[in-house]
């Protein structure tokens, strides 16, 4: 008996039409609008992604900076550059080119470059 009094307060509820037009409504935009939940998780995990690339190349540039002015402001560091990276020499001197392995050379090269130009500071 106290099931049919339960689902009779459920029916009127349920019955009342602002109340079935709320529900609808909140259905309708959780689950089938445009911008439903599962769309707001994929934009916001792009966000995050975006953001995290941003900070990522923010970082390169301020590298690629500080190597931009000590070979602007070096010129022993501008000749190891053009010799490193470019394999420039000197009309009497032999290249030997040894090359690294794939493994190597990722990310290794800018890393040796600032490590190698603040010891000859010291």
């Amino acid at each position: 008996m106290s099931f049919l009094v339960e689902m009779k307060s459920y029916l009127r509820w349920l019955s009342n039409r602002y109340i079935l037009t709320f529900i609808i409504s909140i259905i309708w935009m959780v689950f089938f609008d445009q911008y439903d939940l599962r769309s707001q998780y994929e934009l916001r995990q792009k966000i995050k992604q975006m953001e995290e690339d941003k900070q990522y190349y923010q970082e390169q540039i301020k590298i690629i900076n500080e190597e931009k002015e000590l070979l602007l402001n070096d010129p022993g560091a501008l000749e190891k550059f053009a010799r490193e990276q470019y394999f420039m020499k000197r009309d009497e001197e032999d290249l030997f080119i040894i090359v690294p392995s794939p493994s190597q050379r990722a990310g290794a090269i800018s890393n040796q470059f600032l490590e190698s130009n603040e010891k000859n500071k010291n």
